[in-house]
Protein backbone atom coordinates (compact mmCIF):
# COMPACT_ATOMS: atom_id res chain seq x y z
CA UNK A 1 0.00 0.00 0.00
CA UNK A 2 1.22 3.52 -0.78
CA UNK A 3 0.51 4.51 2.83
CA UNK A 4 3.55 2.47 3.85
CA UNK A 5 5.78 5.15 2.28
CA UNK A 6 4.55 7.90 4.58
CA UNK A 7 6.87 8.82 7.47
CA UNK A 8 6.32 6.89 10.68
CA UNK A 9 5.10 9.85 12.76
CA UNK A 10 2.64 10.98 10.10
CA UNK A 11 1.13 7.49 9.97
CA UNK A 12 1.07 7.34 13.77
CA UNK A 13 -1.45 10.20 13.89
CA UNK A 14 -3.38 9.27 10.74
CA UNK A 15 -6.76 8.10 12.02
CA UNK A 16 -7.59 6.42 8.71
CA UNK A 17 -4.69 3.98 9.25
CA UNK A 18 -5.59 3.13 12.85
CA UNK A 19 -6.37 -0.55 13.26
CA UNK A 20 -5.03 -1.49 9.81
CA UNK A 21 -1.79 -3.16 8.68
CA UNK A 22 -0.63 0.22 7.30
CA UNK A 23 -0.52 1.50 10.86
CA UNK A 24 3.04 2.07 12.16
CA UNK A 25 2.22 -0.40 14.92
CA UNK A 26 2.46 -3.16 12.31
CA UNK A 27 5.96 -1.90 11.50
CA UNK A 28 6.90 -2.02 15.18
CA UNK A 29 5.67 -5.60 15.54
CA UNK A 30 7.32 -6.74 12.31
CA UNK A 31 10.70 -5.22 13.12
CA UNK A 32 10.65 -6.48 16.70
CA UNK A 33 9.83 -9.95 15.45
CA UNK A 34 12.56 -9.78 12.81
CA UNK A 35 15.11 -9.00 15.55
CA UNK A 36 13.90 -11.77 17.88
CA UNK A 37 13.16 -14.59 15.44
CA UNK A 38 16.76 -15.49 14.42
CA UNK A 39 17.48 -16.40 18.04
CA UNK A 40 14.60 -18.91 17.99
CA UNK A 41 14.57 -20.46 14.53
CA UNK A 42 16.13 -20.44 11.07
CA UNK A 43 13.87 -20.39 8.03
CA UNK A 44 14.25 -21.93 4.59
CA UNK A 45 11.64 -21.03 1.97
CA UNK A 46 10.86 -23.09 -1.14
CA UNK A 47 8.30 -22.00 -3.71
CA UNK A 48 7.90 -25.46 -5.27
CA UNK A 49 7.69 -23.88 -8.72
CA UNK A 50 4.74 -21.69 -7.75
CA UNK A 51 4.64 -17.92 -8.14
CA UNK A 52 3.03 -16.12 -5.22
CA UNK A 53 0.08 -13.99 -6.30
CA UNK A 54 0.34 -10.24 -6.18
CA UNK A 55 -2.21 -8.40 -4.11
CA UNK A 56 -4.27 -9.84 -1.25
CA UNK A 57 -4.36 -13.59 -0.63
CA UNK A 58 -5.29 -16.05 2.10
CA UNK A 59 -2.27 -17.97 3.42
CA UNK A 60 -2.90 -21.20 5.37
CA UNK A 61 -0.52 -23.76 6.85
CA UNK A 62 -0.11 -26.50 9.39
CA UNK A 63 0.51 -25.20 12.93
CA UNK A 64 3.38 -27.06 14.65
CA UNK A 65 4.89 -24.17 16.70
CA UNK A 66 3.91 -20.82 18.24
CA UNK A 67 6.04 -18.83 15.75
CA UNK A 68 4.63 -20.12 12.43
CA UNK A 69 2.90 -16.87 11.53
CA UNK A 70 5.90 -14.79 12.59
CA UNK A 71 8.13 -16.70 10.20
CA UNK A 72 5.71 -16.19 7.30
CA UNK A 73 5.20 -12.49 8.08
CA UNK A 74 8.95 -11.79 8.15
CA UNK A 75 9.69 -14.02 5.17
CA UNK A 76 7.16 -12.34 2.87
CA UNK A 77 7.75 -8.76 4.04
CA UNK A 78 6.97 -6.11 2.73
CA UNK A 79 3.69 -7.90 1.97
CA UNK A 80 1.60 -7.18 5.05
CA UNK A 81 -0.06 -10.38 6.21
CA UNK A 82 -2.67 -10.13 8.96
CA UNK A 83 -3.13 -13.14 11.24
CA UNK A 84 -6.45 -14.42 12.49
CA UNK A 85 -5.31 -15.01 16.06
CA UNK A 86 -6.59 -16.37 19.35
CA UNK A 87 -8.52 -13.50 20.91
CA UNK A 88 -7.07 -14.40 24.33
CA UNK A 89 -3.95 -12.42 23.38
CA UNK A 90 -6.01 -9.35 22.56
CA UNK A 91 -8.08 -8.98 25.69
CA UNK A 92 -6.26 -6.21 27.54
CA UNK A 93 -3.07 -4.29 28.18
CA UNK A 94 -0.18 -3.57 25.86
CA UNK A 95 -0.74 -6.69 23.74
CA UNK A 96 -4.32 -5.62 22.99
CA UNK A 97 -3.16 -2.11 22.06
CA UNK A 98 -0.37 -3.30 19.75
CA UNK A 99 -2.21 -6.15 18.06
CA UNK A 100 -5.48 -4.28 17.58
CA UNK A 101 -3.67 -1.20 16.25
CA UNK A 102 -1.78 -3.39 13.75
CA UNK A 103 -4.99 -4.84 12.37
CA UNK A 104 -4.71 -8.34 13.86
CA UNK A 105 -8.08 -10.11 13.74
CA UNK A 106 -9.20 -11.80 16.99
CA UNK A 107 -11.00 -15.14 16.86
CA UNK A 108 -12.67 -17.12 19.63
CA UNK A 109 -11.43 -20.69 19.27
CA UNK A 110 -14.13 -23.12 18.07
CA UNK A 111 -16.87 -20.50 18.33
CA UNK A 112 -18.86 -19.18 15.36
CA UNK A 113 -17.68 -15.59 14.99
CA UNK A 114 -19.49 -13.38 12.46
CA UNK A 115 -17.42 -10.36 13.52
CA UNK A 116 -14.22 -12.14 12.55
CA UNK A 117 -15.57 -12.94 9.09
CA UNK A 118 -16.65 -9.34 8.55
CA UNK A 119 -13.23 -7.98 9.53
CA UNK A 120 -11.45 -10.58 7.38
CA UNK A 121 -13.42 -9.47 4.33
CA UNK A 122 -12.66 -5.82 5.07
CA UNK A 123 -8.97 -6.67 5.35
CA UNK A 124 -8.67 -8.32 1.92
CA UNK A 125 -10.87 -5.65 0.36
CA UNK A 126 -8.38 -3.12 1.73
CA UNK A 127 -5.60 -4.84 -0.20
CA UNK A 128 -3.94 -6.82 2.60
CA UNK A 129 -3.39 -10.56 2.95
CA UNK A 130 -4.54 -12.91 5.72
CA UNK A 131 -2.98 -15.84 7.55
CA UNK A 132 -5.07 -18.63 9.06
CA UNK A 133 -4.15 -21.90 10.77
CA UNK A 134 -7.16 -24.01 9.69
CA UNK A 135 -6.57 -26.56 12.46
CA UNK A 136 -7.54 -23.85 14.94
CA UNK A 137 -4.87 -24.78 17.50
CA UNK A 138 -1.27 -25.78 18.00
CA UNK A 139 -0.42 -29.37 17.07
CA UNK A 140 -0.06 -31.73 20.03
CA UNK A 141 2.12 -34.41 18.47
CA UNK A 142 3.52 -32.85 15.29
CA UNK A 143 0.74 -34.21 13.08
CA UNK A 144 -2.01 -31.86 11.83
CA UNK A 145 -5.31 -31.82 13.66
CA UNK A 146 -8.43 -32.11 11.50
CA UNK A 147 -9.04 -28.73 9.90
CA UNK A 148 -12.04 -26.69 10.90
CA UNK A 149 -14.97 -27.67 8.61
CA UNK A 150 -15.69 -24.03 7.78
CA UNK A 151 -12.19 -23.40 6.35
CA UNK A 152 -13.15 -24.15 2.74
CA UNK A 153 -16.23 -21.97 2.84
CA UNK A 154 -14.24 -19.15 4.42
CA UNK A 155 -11.61 -19.35 1.66
CA UNK A 156 -14.31 -19.22 -1.04
CA UNK A 157 -16.04 -16.29 0.66
CA UNK A 158 -12.96 -14.04 0.56
CA UNK A 159 -12.62 -14.27 -3.26
CA UNK A 160 -8.82 -14.03 -3.18
CA UNK A 161 -6.12 -16.63 -4.02
CA UNK A 162 -5.62 -19.40 -1.48
CA UNK A 163 -1.94 -20.16 -0.78
CA UNK A 164 -1.31 -23.44 1.07
CA UNK A 165 2.01 -23.72 2.92
CA UNK A 166 3.66 -26.58 4.77
CA UNK A 167 6.16 -26.39 7.65
CA UNK A 168 8.72 -29.21 7.90
CA UNK A 169 11.13 -29.69 10.79
CA UNK A 170 9.30 -27.19 12.99
CA UNK A 171 7.62 -29.33 15.64
CA UNK A 172 10.66 -30.07 17.81
CA UNK A 173 11.73 -26.44 17.55
CA UNK A 174 9.10 -25.71 20.22
CA UNK A 175 6.49 -28.41 20.91
CA UNK A 176 3.70 -27.42 23.25
CA UNK A 177 4.97 -29.79 25.97
CA UNK A 178 8.51 -28.32 26.18
CA UNK A 179 9.32 -24.91 27.64
CA UNK A 180 12.33 -23.87 25.61
CA UNK A 181 13.03 -23.27 21.92
CA UNK A 182 15.64 -25.33 20.05
CA UNK A 183 17.05 -23.35 17.13
CA UNK A 184 16.82 -25.35 13.92
CA UNK A 185 16.21 -24.78 10.20
CA UNK A 186 12.50 -24.96 9.44
CA UNK A 187 11.50 -25.49 5.83
CA UNK A 188 8.42 -23.67 4.57
CA UNK A 189 7.11 -24.92 1.24
CA UNK A 190 4.41 -23.61 -1.07
CA UNK A 191 2.31 -26.72 -1.67
CA UNK A 192 -0.63 -25.34 -3.64
CA UNK A 193 -2.14 -22.10 -4.91
CA UNK A 194 -5.81 -21.97 -5.86
CA UNK A 195 -6.94 -18.83 -7.72
CA UNK A 196 -10.33 -17.33 -6.80
CA UNK A 197 -11.83 -18.35 -10.15
CA UNK A 198 -11.11 -21.98 -9.35
CA UNK A 199 -12.28 -21.64 -5.74
CA UNK A 200 -15.62 -20.35 -7.00
CA UNK A 201 -16.19 -23.58 -8.94
CA UNK A 202 -15.26 -25.83 -6.01
CA UNK A 203 -17.39 -26.94 -3.09
CA UNK A 204 -16.29 -26.17 0.45
CA UNK A 205 -15.49 -29.85 0.96
CA UNK A 206 -13.29 -29.88 -2.12
CA UNK A 207 -11.38 -26.87 -0.83
CA UNK A 208 -11.00 -28.54 2.56
CA UNK A 209 -9.58 -31.62 0.86
CA UNK A 210 -6.97 -29.52 -0.95
CA UNK A 211 -6.02 -27.80 2.31
CA UNK A 212 -5.72 -31.12 4.15
CA UNK A 213 -3.52 -32.53 1.39
CA UNK A 214 -1.29 -29.47 1.45
CA UNK A 215 -0.70 -29.22 5.18
CA UNK A 216 -0.12 -32.96 5.68
CA UNK A 217 3.47 -34.18 5.73
CA UNK A 218 4.54 -36.10 2.63
CA UNK A 219 7.50 -38.47 2.35
CA UNK A 220 9.87 -35.67 1.35
CA UNK A 221 8.91 -33.69 4.45
CA UNK A 222 9.44 -36.68 6.73
CA UNK A 223 12.81 -37.40 5.13
CA UNK A 224 13.85 -33.79 5.71
CA UNK A 225 12.78 -33.94 9.36
CA UNK A 226 14.72 -37.16 9.94
CA UNK A 227 17.86 -35.49 8.56
CA UNK A 228 17.88 -32.70 11.15
CA UNK A 229 20.35 -32.89 14.04
CA UNK A 230 19.34 -31.72 17.52
CA UNK A 231 22.51 -32.06 19.62
CA UNK A 232 21.26 -30.53 22.87
CA UNK A 233 20.10 -32.71 25.77
CA UNK A 234 16.84 -32.49 27.69
CA UNK A 235 14.84 -33.64 24.68
CA UNK A 236 12.19 -35.45 26.72
CA UNK A 237 11.64 -32.86 29.45
CA UNK A 238 7.93 -32.07 29.81
CA UNK A 239 6.78 -34.88 27.53
CA UNK A 240 4.96 -36.61 30.41
CA UNK A 241 2.45 -33.75 30.22
CA UNK A 242 1.40 -34.90 26.74
CA UNK A 243 2.11 -38.66 26.96
CA UNK A 244 0.12 -38.83 30.18
CA UNK A 245 -0.30 -42.60 30.21
CA UNK A 246 2.13 -45.35 29.38
CA UNK A 247 1.91 -46.27 25.68
CA UNK A 248 2.93 -49.82 26.61
CA UNK A 249 0.97 -50.80 29.73
CA UNK A 250 -1.60 -47.98 29.74
CA UNK A 251 -0.89 -46.83 33.32
CA UNK A 252 -2.21 -43.32 33.95
CA UNK A 253 0.11 -40.53 35.07
CA UNK A 254 3.01 -42.95 35.51
CA UNK A 255 5.40 -41.44 32.98
CA UNK A 256 8.52 -39.55 33.99
CA UNK A 257 11.33 -37.88 32.09
CA UNK A 258 15.01 -37.26 32.64
CA UNK A 259 17.27 -35.72 30.02
CA UNK A 260 16.55 -37.48 26.73
CA UNK A 261 14.72 -40.40 28.37
CA UNK A 262 11.04 -41.19 28.94
CA UNK A 263 10.10 -44.10 31.21
CA UNK A 264 7.15 -45.67 33.05
CA UNK A 265 7.11 -46.17 36.82
CA UNK A 266 4.68 -49.11 36.47
CA UNK A 267 6.39 -51.26 33.84
CA UNK A 268 9.81 -51.72 32.27
CA UNK A 269 9.26 -49.25 29.42
CA UNK A 270 12.25 -47.00 28.82
CA UNK A 271 12.63 -44.84 25.71
CA UNK A 272 15.35 -42.43 24.62
CA UNK A 273 15.63 -39.79 21.90
CA UNK A 274 18.71 -39.75 19.67
CA UNK A 275 20.33 -36.67 18.09
CA UNK A 276 17.75 -36.66 15.29
CA UNK A 277 14.92 -36.47 17.85
CA UNK A 278 13.95 -40.01 16.88
CA UNK A 279 13.29 -42.71 19.44
CA UNK A 280 16.08 -45.24 19.72
CA UNK A 281 15.22 -48.84 18.80
CA UNK A 282 12.44 -50.24 20.98
CA UNK A 283 10.26 -53.40 20.92
CA UNK A 284 7.13 -51.54 19.74
CA UNK A 285 8.94 -49.85 16.85
CA UNK A 286 7.86 -46.37 17.91
CA UNK A 287 9.82 -43.67 16.09
CA UNK A 288 8.56 -40.35 17.40
CA UNK A 289 6.12 -38.51 19.66
CA UNK A 290 3.29 -38.98 17.17
CA UNK A 291 3.66 -42.77 17.48
CA UNK A 292 3.47 -42.52 21.28
CA UNK A 293 0.42 -40.25 21.10
CA UNK A 294 -1.33 -42.71 18.77
CA UNK A 295 -0.63 -45.53 21.23
CA UNK A 296 -2.17 -43.49 24.07
CA UNK A 297 -5.15 -42.69 21.85
CA UNK A 298 -5.75 -46.40 21.22
CA UNK A 299 -6.13 -47.03 24.96
CA UNK A 300 -8.67 -44.20 25.20
CA UNK A 301 -10.58 -45.34 22.12
CA UNK A 302 -10.94 -48.79 23.65
CA UNK A 303 -12.07 -47.51 27.06
CA UNK A 304 -14.05 -44.34 26.17
CA UNK A 305 -14.02 -43.20 29.81
CA UNK A 306 -15.87 -40.37 31.52
CA UNK A 307 -13.81 -37.80 33.41
CA UNK A 308 -14.51 -35.53 36.35
CA UNK A 309 -12.16 -33.21 38.18
CA UNK A 310 -12.22 -30.53 40.82
CA UNK A 311 -10.86 -27.42 39.12
CA UNK A 312 -9.87 -23.86 39.79
CA UNK A 313 -11.26 -21.41 37.25
CA UNK A 314 -10.10 -18.23 35.57
CA UNK A 315 -12.81 -16.41 33.62
CA UNK A 316 -11.91 -13.76 31.05
CA UNK A 317 -14.79 -11.38 30.36
CA UNK A 318 -13.81 -8.48 28.13
CA UNK A 319 -10.85 -6.81 29.84
CA UNK A 320 -11.69 -8.20 33.27
CA UNK A 321 -10.54 -11.45 34.85
CA UNK A 322 -12.05 -13.21 37.83
CA UNK A 323 -11.58 -16.53 39.56
CA UNK A 324 -13.65 -19.38 40.88
CA UNK A 325 -13.81 -23.11 41.37
CA UNK A 326 -16.03 -26.07 40.66
CA UNK A 327 -16.12 -29.44 38.97
CA UNK A 328 -15.75 -30.26 35.29
CA UNK A 329 -17.18 -33.36 33.58
CA UNK A 330 -16.53 -34.98 30.22
CA UNK A 331 -18.16 -38.05 28.67
CA UNK A 332 -19.10 -39.29 25.19
CA UNK A 333 -22.30 -37.25 25.64
CA UNK A 334 -20.46 -33.95 26.12
CA UNK A 335 -18.80 -31.52 28.52
CA UNK A 336 -20.23 -29.71 31.53
CA UNK A 337 -19.13 -27.47 34.38
CA UNK A 338 -20.76 -26.61 37.70
CA UNK A 339 -19.21 -24.10 40.06
CA UNK A 340 -18.58 -20.41 40.54
CA UNK A 341 -16.70 -17.60 38.84
CA UNK A 342 -16.44 -14.05 40.18
CA UNK A 343 -18.91 -14.96 42.93
CA UNK A 344 -21.55 -16.06 40.40
CA UNK A 345 -22.95 -19.56 40.21
CA UNK A 346 -22.13 -21.02 36.80
CA UNK A 347 -23.60 -24.13 35.21
CA UNK A 348 -23.43 -25.10 31.57
CA UNK A 349 -23.39 -28.19 29.39
CA UNK A 350 -22.24 -28.73 25.80
CA UNK A 351 -22.97 -31.59 23.45
CA UNK A 352 -20.08 -32.80 21.24
CA UNK A 353 -21.62 -30.79 18.38
CA UNK A 354 -21.48 -27.59 20.45
CA UNK A 355 -18.10 -28.28 22.06
CA UNK A 356 -16.08 -29.19 18.93
CA UNK A 357 -12.80 -29.41 20.94
CA UNK A 358 -11.17 -28.66 24.29
CA UNK A 359 -7.91 -26.79 23.64
CA UNK A 360 -5.33 -27.32 26.38
CA UNK A 361 -1.90 -26.28 27.61
CA UNK A 362 0.26 -29.23 28.63
CA UNK A 363 0.45 -29.63 32.38
CA UNK A 364 -1.56 -26.46 33.01
CA UNK A 365 -5.18 -26.06 31.88
CA UNK A 366 -7.94 -26.85 29.39
CA UNK A 367 -10.39 -24.26 28.15
CA UNK A 368 -13.66 -23.39 26.46
CA UNK A 369 -16.09 -20.49 26.00
CA UNK A 370 -19.47 -19.95 27.62
CA UNK A 371 -21.72 -17.02 26.70
CA UNK A 372 -18.77 -15.27 25.05
CA UNK A 373 -16.53 -15.56 28.12
CA UNK A 374 -13.34 -17.62 28.09
CA UNK A 375 -12.93 -20.17 30.89
CA UNK A 376 -9.59 -21.73 31.89
CA UNK A 377 -9.87 -24.85 34.05
CA UNK A 378 -6.93 -25.89 36.26
CA UNK A 379 -7.26 -29.39 37.79
CA UNK A 380 -6.54 -29.54 41.52
CA UNK A 381 -4.46 -32.70 41.06
CA UNK A 382 -2.57 -34.49 38.28
CA UNK A 383 -2.08 -31.58 35.90
CA UNK A 384 -0.95 -34.13 33.29
CA UNK A 385 -4.65 -34.87 32.84
CA UNK A 386 -5.15 -31.63 30.85
CA UNK A 387 -3.89 -33.45 27.77
CA UNK A 388 -6.33 -36.27 28.53
CA UNK A 389 -9.29 -33.89 28.53
CA UNK A 390 -8.14 -32.54 25.19
CA UNK A 391 -7.64 -35.96 23.61
CA UNK A 392 -10.92 -37.42 24.86
CA UNK A 393 -12.83 -34.36 23.71
CA UNK A 394 -11.32 -34.89 20.26
CA UNK A 395 -12.40 -38.54 20.27
CA UNK A 396 -15.97 -37.81 21.31
CA UNK A 397 -16.43 -34.80 19.02
CA UNK A 398 -14.89 -36.59 16.03
CA UNK A 399 -17.16 -39.58 16.65
CA UNK A 400 -20.20 -37.31 16.66
CA UNK A 401 -19.30 -35.58 13.39
CA UNK A 402 -18.43 -38.90 11.73
CA UNK A 403 -21.88 -40.20 12.63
Amino acid sequence: MENNLKPFLIRLFDKQLAGTPDSPYYDVLERSTRLLLPFLVRTRFETGGFTLPEGPALFVSNHPTPVDYMQIACLLWPRRIVPIANEYYMRRGLSKKLLSSAGVIPKKMFVNDVGMIRKARQTVQGGWSLYLAPEGRLSADGEPYPIHPSSGGFARLLKVPLVILHFSGAYYNKPKWRRDFRRQTVRIEVKDIIPPEELKKMTSREVNARIRAGIAADEAARTYEKSLVWPKGGKALGLQNLIYRCPACGALYAMETAGNALSCRRCSLSLRFDDHYRLEENPAGWEDVADLYRAVRKFEEAERPSLSSKVRVRRFRGETEDKGEGEAFLSPEGFSFAGTAGGEEIRFQYSPEQLKALPFSCGQEFETYYQGDLYYFYPDTQREQCARWGLLADLYCEAYFEE
